[in-house]
């Protein structure tokens, strides 16, 4: 038994710039866990927060069962007892032995076990010294046989014997023509299993488990198992050995468990050995915590719902040269927010360059002749967007040995851009980078801070967003996560921002180890992370809102297959898009933006099919979340959320008032995964004050339709508005 050193969950750089940064991460039990398992090689490997260090079990044969009394039957401490002799041969200790030297009432040497208590063997372990063969005769309860012989070269080595497993034995027979020695015999009763055992500081319900164990083909089950006492096991649930990645697993009952075990069933076969790779406990919210309070937003849903797009909305042309209903035509009725990707690798050629914004009238930007972004920015403001410029670089456009002095460099791109496209509002706010993970994190800081400095001392009305980081996931720790929120800020900025940024997406590892997309209610999704997000905030800059700037679903439709792994129909994009906006705004989300206006137009792949229409080569078709959207914002565009009437396991209901007619609104859906259209009826007061409803369920035709107002509604998957009698 060794005790495990306690780590706090975040590597030392976030430990240096946070002292505090694991209270916003949720207790993993593992981690204060005392481990009790001491065969194998680094039991402490499982629980170090590094998914590719491991622990690697004993091989349980083809000797190493034998001293077990769970799986050998024949072991002198084994229950129910099976063996009556009490005798050197079935001591565990295969150095001393009985000699049979005298023959028996059949005039030959050896012996006759009648066992006890018929036992099933999945196979029989013996060593004997004999210089003539040894025959074994098994007797089963139906009384045939099974025979197998020992022979003199195989004398003083451990000889496995393997009995038809679906009968029972109630004799063996061990005899020989001549004298011999009979060393050990041993019988495996069961699978042959390894396992892997926690002893937690306090006795907790475990509600989120995530392992990642990456076995081979010798592994055949993995059981997650609990006990209160160290005596009596509940099996919790099972893993697929061939998962490759972190797998989470939600426990369906409640428990407690002072005991926690891994219980490895391995193939009948020597020197199968098992593999721990990283061990995680929750409770039942799992690593993103428990549900943050809820607190009405006076911001109506227009304000607070946006759309991530590109320059010229991907047509390649000036968003005033369209002439299709596609583009800004098409959301135009829809959103107000508009988040544009501003990639500076078409402004400047590299940092320490003016991109000479003031020119672009004339001779395009320092990088790109033709480009004008006022010509963009100005149009999409006379149509009524605000837009929300996302400055894109990294290591792989921009490498850090590009940068001569990165804080100066970063400050003059803040200062330039802030300036120019803050002086008459064109640019409502500004990210100092999109996703640039790939820059080590001590050097992005550093641009941060210039480039938000600069921001800042350019147009202090521009408001001001890092880039995107996650609360959740230290680096390292889960599926390889590297933008971990306390690597990546220095405190510093803290007061200079406006809103943390995050990008949320409901994704889980399914039980294979691969990405899906689930139901944003799921425990497992990824979208739950703006609860860390949110306590990380409330801890270091409370002053600033948090803006999920990229959320969604990948789904076919609009003439487009989607076939990778985080696919799903078109009708669940629609249900689940909208489900996972208000879920994010209840949970504290100050504003959402959807990702992506439109599908790409490549094959399918992660994200590039998660458009509210078909790409370019499909005409832009709409897909049935784009109308489910639509009627939503015409609906509920000047409302704000002002109450969490009902929230369970199965369902949500939310209160919505409009700002300007005061009308009152109920918004309800189930919770489940399944086929959007699925029904259920759910009873509350409030619906007895509904008079008409409107399913959001992707039809370009839906309408109210009048209803009787009772306490009993029928709610599917789609979110169904229901309009309140005031």
């Amino acid at each position: 038994m060794m005790k495990k050193l306690l780590l706090l969950g975040v590597v030392s750089l976030s430990c240096r710039l946070f002292a505090q940064v694991q209270d916003f991460i949720p207790t993993d039990y593992a981690q204060t866990a005392t481990i009790r398992t001491t065969k194998g090689v680094a039991p402490l490997q499982a629980v170090d927060q590094n998914l590719h260090s491991f622990w690697e079990s004993e091989a349980p044969l083809p000797e190493n069962y034998i001293y077990k009394r769970e799986l050998n039957a024949f072991h002198p401490k084994a229950y129910p007892r099976i063996l009556r002799e009490n005798a050197a041969f079935a001591d565990t200790d295969l150095n001393t032995a009985v000699t049979f030297n005298k023959k028996n009432q059949d005039a030959v040497y050896g012996q006759s076990f009648k066992l006890l208590q018929a036992v099933e063997s999945h196979r029989l372990s013996i060593k004997t010294g004999n210089n003539e063969a040894v025959r074994i005769t098994i007797t089963y309860t139906d009384e045939s046989i099974f025979m197998a012989n020992i022979l003199p070269e195989n004398q003083y080595s451990l000889v496995a014997v393997f009995p038809e497993i679906n009968k029972l034995v109630k004799q063996i027979s061990i005899e020989s023509s001549a004298p011999f020695q009979l060393f050990e015999i041993a019988c495996l009763s069961k699978k042959p299993f390894v396992d892997y055992t926690l002893e937690l500081e306090k006795p907790v319900s475990i509600g989120q488990i995530y392992s990642r164990h990456f076995n081979g083909e010798m592994i055949d089950e993995i059981q997650f198992l609990s006990s209160a006492d160290g005596n009596r096991w509940t099996t919790l649930g099972t893993a697929n050995p061939e998962a490759i990645g972190l797998v989470p697993l939600v426990v369906q009952n409640e428990n407690l468990t002072k005991y926690f075990k891994v219980r490895f069933l391995t193939e009948n076969k020597d020197y199968a050995k098992a593999s721990l790779w990283e061990l995680k406990l929750f409770d039942k919210a799992g690593p993103f915590g428990k549900k943050t309070s809820f607190k009405p937003s006076p911001q109506p849903l227009i304000n607070r719902i946006g759309l991530n797009m590109v320059w010229g909305w991907g047509q390649h042309s000036y968003s005033d040269e369209l002439n299709t209903n596609a583009g800004w035509r098409q959301f135009q009725s829809v959103f107000k927010k508009l988040r544009l990707y501003h990639f500076l690798y078409w402004d400047i050629p590299k940092p320490g360059v003016s991109a000479a914004y003031e020119n672009m009238k004339q001779a395009g930007t320092a990088a790109t002749w033709w480009l004008n972004w006022d010509r963009e920015y100005d149009f999409l403001n006379e149509k009524g967007f605000d837009i929300l410029a996302t400055l894109l670089f990294k290591n792989n456009t921009f490498p850090d040995s590009t940068w001569p002095n990165p804080s100066q460099n970063a400050y003059a791109i803040g200062y330039d851009f802030a300036l120019h496209f803050g002086r008459n509002k064109t640019v409502e706010a500004v990210e100092a980078g999109n996703e640039p993970w790939d820059y080590p994190p001590e050097f992005y800081r550093q641009i941060c801070v210039g480039m938000l400095k600069g921001f800042e001392d350019a147009n202090n009305a521009t408001r001001r967003l890092p880039a995107a980081f996650q609360a959740t996931f230290p680096a390292g720790s889960f599926n390889d996560h590297t933008n971990f929120v306390a690597d990546f800020l220095d405190p510093s900025v803290f007061g200079k921002l406006h809103a943390l940024n995050t990008h949320l997406y409901a994704y889980a590892n399914n039980s294979i180890g691969e990405l899906i997309a689930v139901a944003p209610e799921d425990p497992r999704a990824e979208l739950n992370g703006i609860r860390n997000m949110i306590r990380f905030r409330n801890e270091y800059a409370p002053e600033a809102e948090i803006w999920v700037t990229e959320f969604g679903y990948d789904s076919e439709g609009g003439g487009e297959a989607c076939t990778h792994s985080n696919c799903i129909s078109e009708q669940k994009q629609a249900a689940w898009g909208i489900r996972a906006a208000l879920k994010l705004l209840k949970e504290g989300a100050d504003r959402v933006y959807w990702y992506f206006y439109a599908n790409e137009d490549t094959d399918s792949y992660l994200h590039s099919r998660s458009g509210l229409t078909a790409s370019a080569n499909h005409n832009f078709a709409p897909k049935a979340s784009y109308y489910a959207i639509k009627k939503l914002m015409k609906v509920l565009g000047n409302s704000m959320l002002t109450e969490v009437v009902d929230e369970s396991d199965s369902h949500s209901i939310y209160n919505f008032k409009d700002v300007l007619t005061g009308q009152n609104y109920l918004v309800a859906w189930l919770h489940h995964g399944q086929n959007p259209e699925n029904e259920m009826t759910v009873k509350h007061e409030r619906f007895l004050f509904a008079s008409q409803c409107m399913v959001m369920n992707g039809s370009s035709e839906s309408e109210w339709k009048t209803i009787t107002a009772g306490t009993d509604q029928q709610l599917s998957g789609y979110p169904t508005i229901f309009k309140v009698n005031q």
